[in-house]
């Protein structure tokens, strides 16, 4: 609960990790803390201010964390696995054919982030300050690109060429573009980068110019 609407803060005397209110209180705490990130900054954030924000006391919230540290990192594991979650059910199967999915991932993500635009600021934030942990989130995404592209490849819907380059290319680009608009007067730029990523590389990519270049909706696996 936000104690800006004038709620009362609590500190429930007991607490248990399994126990669902407990981890209701959590969840609130990781998102306070995301909000509070998104307009002030790692330097502005305190313990203070997010027990404020989520209307407990500090010593509560030190029962969850032991510090803004584990906090952050948890905030990061939170929203990547969110973020990352969204493109990774899309497969060749469901999207109808690897070059498709490969459209796909990009523009049910981007979707995602566009509708929930404050993730962007904090998504970058945290990954300049846990960049580790965001490569241990990415990498099992960067391997199914990878698969993607060979079996595209195979399928003979790109020319042949290094998988693993081009799925480096394919995230980095991605990755590039959302830090290039990072800004909260660029941000709608983010719906344009599918049509950007498939036209800088998977289009010069395609063996055959007739091939669809727009997404036939496909169900996401569960």
């Amino acid at each position: 609960m936000n104690s800006k609407s004038g709620a009362r803060m609590t500190d429930p005397l007991s607490a248990n990790d399994q126990d669902a209110p407990w981890r209701a209180r959590h969840e609130a705490i990781l998102e306070s803390a995301s909000r509070l990130l998104a307009t002030v900054g790692p330097s502005g954030l305190t313990m203070q201010r997010i027990a404020e924000e989520a209307g407990f006391s500090v010593g509560y919230l030190y029962r969850h964390f032991p510090g803004k540290k584990e906090l952050l990192a948890e905030l990061l594991d939170h929203k990547l696995g969110a973020f990352f979650m969204v493109g990774s059910g899309v497969t060749a199967a469901t999207a109808g054919s690897p070059l498709r999915a490969l459209r796909r991932r990009i523009q049910v993500t981007m979707d995602r982030l566009d509708a929930e635009r404050h993730l962007v600021p904090v998504l970058m934030t945290l990954a300049k300050a846990y960049p580790q942990k965001v490569r241990r989130r990415k990498d099992p995404l960067v391997r199914q690109d990878e698969a993607l592209f060979r079996q595209a490849m195979e399928a003979g819907e790109i020319r042949p060429d290094d998988p693993t380059h081009l799925a480096a290319a394919y995230n980095g680009m991605i990755w590039g573009l959302i830090h290039l608009w990072n800004r909260e007067d660029r941000l709608e730029k983010i719906r344009t980068i599918p049509q950007l990523v498939d036209s800088l590389l998977l289009e010069p990519l395609q063996t055959y110019p007739d091939l669809p270049r727009k997404d036939e909706p496909g169900e996401l696996e569960n």
